[in-house]
């Protein structure tokens, strides 16, 4: 059975709109050797921001992953959704609270 899953992009500052395209290639690459079926896409563009509140595209994936629309969150880096430890520790275990898994390439969370 495959997994429901919804794919996190980011940018930073010196990125460009091309660096969300690599980001989904890889992410689907991954998907495609374990089965995943794509089910949503979240982006955020380049910002200071950290809080959830200015990070529309992060906002939206949290509130889709507590009415549980997809089994698992993807993205490509550890810095993609979590711009602190603390922060990726706060994603990580709200999504947990909900059943959903998070996956971050290259990585084991």
């Amino acid at each position: 059975m495959s997994k429901r899953v919804a794919i996190y992009t980011s940018l930073t500052a010196s990125e460009d709109h091309s660096a969300i395209e690599s980001q989904i290639r890889d992410l689907t690459i991954v998907g495609e050797e374990l089965d995943w079926d794509f089910v949503a896409f979240y982006a955020d563009q380049p910002s200071e921001a950290v809080g959830r509140e200015e990070r529309p595209g992060f906002d939206a994936l949290m509130r889709a992953g507590a009415r549980a629309e997809f089994s698992m969150v993807a993205a490509s880096t550890v810095g993609r959704p979590g711009t602190c430890v603390s922060e990726l520790k706060a994603m990580r275990s709200a999504l947990k609270a909900h059943g959903v898994d998070l996956y971050l390439h290259g990585c084991e969370a």
